[in-house]
């Protein structure tokens, strides 16, 4: 299943700043070669992505420059499923004070 741009409609592409899959991207960088049937905007559009990404381990990472121009990576979360999982963790776990900080005054109040 290999997509390579997200359309706002079925007949109807994204303009030059084309929204590009990350398989896409991934493929150009460990392989150097496009998704079949890519138009030169689209790999236009796959060069510029991949400029700022790196592909480590079978993972891609998106290289962010902080104020003192070091550099870091940030994981490149692939799937729905993936995004929902991280944000299930975070928001569910113990360490969460927020959360832990509601429930305990929701017990005080009972």
């Amino acid at each position: 299943m290999e997509k390579s741009v997200i359309t706002k409609s079925a007949e109807q592409p994204l303009s030059d700043s084309a929204t590009v899959d990350a398989d896409a991207v991934f493929l150009y960088l460990t392989e150097a070669r496009y998704p079949s049937e890519s138009s030169d905007i689209l790999k236009r559009a796959i060069r510029r992505k991949a400029a700022v990404c790196v592909a480590k381990d079978g993972v891609l990472y998106v290289q962010k420059k902080k104020k003192d121009n070091s550099i870091f990576e940030l994981r490149f979360v692939r799937t729905r499923e993936e995004q929902m999982k991280i944000l299930a963790a975070c928001h569910a776990s113990r360490s969460n004070c927020w959360a832990h900080g509601r429930e305990a005054n929701s017990q005080k109040d009972h």
